[in-house]
């Protein structure tokens, strides 16, 4: 994730926009890419602190609709922790 450049340019096209939370989807059974993406999370938490990534393996034969509620309970998750957070907690910008 992180070796791929063109990763890092989009995350900095969002950091500009203001986007908050990111979702990245990719193939479930992808050895490389889930080792790749779960090492780079630590590098991205520190060059975007106020934008998490949420990593979401997907099965590539499940449905568009998979994809897609998958990615909605991962937004409402995310929407959830900010609402919730405690007074000292910080969300991420909004």
């Amino acid at each position: 994730m992180a070796d791929d450049v063109r990763y890092l340019s989009e995350l900095d096209r969002f950091a500009g926009r203001g986007v908050d939370h990111v979702i990245y989807l990719q193939a479930f059974g992808c050895l490389k890419g889930h080792v790749q993406a779960r090492g780079a999370l630590h590098g991205l938490a520190g060059r975007y602190p106020g934008m998490p990534v949420t990593v979401i393996d997907c099965d590539p034969e499940a449905s568009a609709l998979n994809r897609e509620n998958r990615a909605l309970l991962a937004i409402a998750a995310a929407k959830e922790t900010c609402s919730g957070a405690p007074s000292g907690v910080t969300c991420p910008r909004r």
